[in-house]
């Protein structure tokens, strides 16, 4: 079985939102700064760098790709 990809578009994204209301924090931009500063701390903890981004320099939409990878 092979899946594809693609991006949601506002209106999906919407359609989610009212659907599936667990999905509704994953929507949303504050739950990824939130996220990211997260892993940043655990990062920074575990190898004793601190050279990390201050914000998530990826796309909501991006990361929630199924397929997508950092370049």
């Amino acid at each position: 079985m092979t899946s594809t990809s693609r991006a949601v578009g506002p209106a999906e994204e919407d359609d989610c939102k009212s659907s599936i209301p667990g999905v509704t924090p994953l929507l949303d931009e504050t739950w990824l700064d939130e996220i990211w500063a997260d892993a940043v701390a655990d990062a920074a903890g575990e190898t004793g760098l601190s050279a990390f981004p201050d914000d998530c320099p990826w796309r909501l939409t991006d990361v929630l790709e199924v397929d997508w990878l950092p370049e």
